[in-house]
Parts: C-alpha cells; structure tokens; sequence
C-alpha cells in the first residue's frame, strides 16, 4: 500500500515540475503541508504520524528567470532529480542513493513520440476551468481557483509496468490548483499534457487521489536566486537514452518521466 502510495507520488510529483505561468525570476520551495491516507489512520495513530512525516520531508523548488527554468525535487532524501529546462530540451539529472544518470529529452509532442506516446489522445484528455471569485492569499501573493479536469485511464491504459492499484489511485485522481497572476514564469508543458497553458502560476495544488489527500504549497519564494541555482549538478553521471532507462525498468515514458 506505501509503496503504491510512494509510486503514485512520484508520478504527480513529476508531472508538476514543469508546470509554470509579472515577477520573472525567482525561486518558489514547494512543501507538502496537509497529508491524509484514511487507510493508513485506520491501522494506527503511530503509522500515520510517521507516514506523514516521511511525505512531509519531500519538496520541490522550482527556479524560474526568462528563457530557462531548473527544477529540484527531493523525495525523502533517497531520490534526488535536477530538471533543467532550455531551448526546447530537459536535461534530467537523477541521483537515486548514490546511482548517478542524465537523461536529455526533447519537450513537447517530439518528446512524446520518443516515449512512444499519442500526443493526439493527449491533447483532448483535459481541460482547466477558472473561478475568480475563489481566492486564497499564499506567501501574500492572491490567487484564484483552477480546476484540472482530465482523463488519466488514456496515460495509465500504457504504463504496464504500473502496479494496478497505483494505476487506480492516478486515474481517480481530481485536483485544483490556486494560480497567481502576480508572478510570470516563461511556460512550459506538464510533460506528457502538451499544449496546456495555465493563466497564472500555481502556489498551491490541493489533491486526492481517494487513498490519498494531500496539499502541495508554497512555503518560501526568494525573487533573488543565487546564479548557481542555474548550473548542471557537479558529479560524475551516467548519460543514459530513453530506451536504456526502459531496459532497467524505470521506463521514462511513465507520467512525469
């Protein structure tokens, strides 16, 4: 059940990194700040706490200035990913406990084909509907309501490598995001929804997956990023192709990948 719970996760957590949308550089940290698994309340106050906990240690910093965009996420320490954005292309550095690969993909429907993907079938699986008269204040900047409907059995029918009950929390997954038209990053495609254009950039994502409620938010924004924030990662990594990344069954065709 966690590690169902862990891969689904993952895949969200993926599929956020590349979402952006009149502040244009700058550094917003992204933390987990509400985490509910009511399978897991019903096994013990203890296990919760610690499940919680171990969500709660994940974050994601998105660093944004005109024309590039560098993407940290770190979950519980164990899987570390550097996801940068430039000229068309995700360079993705990836350190799982010490195992070091790079992985360059191109973005958009040319991305997509190379995974093997049906960008077509993509494109009229979602849609964003706005509400303005629905707002939150995060970090102080105001944001209003986005409603992300979509079909995800069109994504999950082709991850066989998937288990099926992190399949079925995926695919009954709804979310809304909160945006900010406050602060403007150059936009980039979740990676496997080409052609989605979010009027705003989210600070706050609430999901649910049924199994699995969490809030997504925005715990810090520095509009002054060290240059540094924009460089490639130091260290020796392995350049691997989509296909050898198949080949260890980490399938980099799976949503977010």
């Amino acid at each position: 059940m966690i590690k169902n719970s862990l891969v689904a996760l993952l895949c969200f957590f993926l599929s956020l990194s590349a979402i952006s949308a009149q502040i244009t550089k700058g550094s917003i940290k992204m933390a987990i700040t509400d985490f509910k698994m009511p399978q897991m309340e019903s096994e013990g106050t203890d296990m919760m706490a610690g499940m919680e906990s171990m969500m709660k240690s994940m974050e994601m910093t998105i660093h944004f200035k005109p024309g590039k965009q560098v993407t940290d996420i770190n979950m519980m320490g164990m899987i570390n990913m550097n996801q940068h954005y430039n000229n068309g292309v995700m360079t993705q550095y990836m350190d799982m406990m010490g195992q070091k690969i790079k992985m360059e993909v191109p973005m958009g429907e040319a991305g997509l084909e190379e995974f093997g993907m049906d960008a077509e079938t993509l494109k009229n699986m979602y849609s964003v509907s706005y509400d303005k008269s629905d707002t939150r204040e995060v970090l102080g900047y105001k944001c209003h309501k986005a409603t992300f409907d979509y079909d995800m059995s069109k994504i999950m029918g082709e991850q066989e490598d998937l288990p099926a009950e992190a399949k079925a929390m995926m695919e009954n997954m709804k979310m809304v995001m909160y945006v900010t038209d406050e602060i403007k990053m150059d936009q980039f495609h979740i990676q496997q929804l080409p052609d989605l254009t979010m009027e705003g950039t989210p600070l706050l994502w609430i999901m649910d997956m049924g199994q699995m409620k969490m809030t997504f938010e925005a715990v810090d924004f520095d509009q002054h990023p060290d240059a540094s924030v924009f460089e490639a990662p130091s260290g020796d990594y392995k350049e691997m192709s989509v296909e050898e990344m198949k080949q260890m069954g980490m399938k980099p065709g799976g949503f977010g990948f």
